[in-house]
């Protein structure tokens, strides 16, 4: 995995945008709170999920990016992350159609108050 400072990534048409980052202790999303990221500027885009801490017995995490229907409520998924049982990275590509606004959906597993630490950003291109 290559790593761009920020006058790199724009000098190759794209920004990096940090979608969640923080200790996952339920099912949930983040379409609420942070909220949708708003993406339409972008072509395509890369997903970086990184988990750098887990507890509980047995843990598991799936995480989904999806993106918001234009005129409805609806959600639909443009990519799916492996499913994380300990310190792991991935990377997912969506290389066309990533809509207006992007949100995470992620399911927790486990039991003993199963928590993951995570952060993951979306480098946007624009090219």
């Amino acid at each position: 995995m290559e790593l761009y400072n920020v006058k790199e990534l724009e000098q190759m048409g794209g920004r990096v945008e940090l979608l969640f980052s923080g200790v996952i202790t339920a099912t949930g999303n983040s379409k609420s709170v942070p909220g949708p990221k708003w993406v339409m500027p972008f072509k395509e885009a890369d997903f970086y999920q990184v988990c750098t801490a887990k507890s509980g017995t047995s843990p598991t995490l799936d995480t989904l990016v999806i993106k918001k229907f234009p005129y409805s409520d609806n959600w639909a998924t443009i990519a799916t992350f492996a499913q994380i049982n300990d310190v792991a990275a991935e990377c997912k590509n969506v290389a066309a159609n990533i809509g207006e606004n992007v949100a995470l959906s992620w399911t927790l597993g486990g039991s003993a108050t199963p928590t993951f630490t995570v952060s993951i950003y979306m480098i946007g291109k624009i090219r």
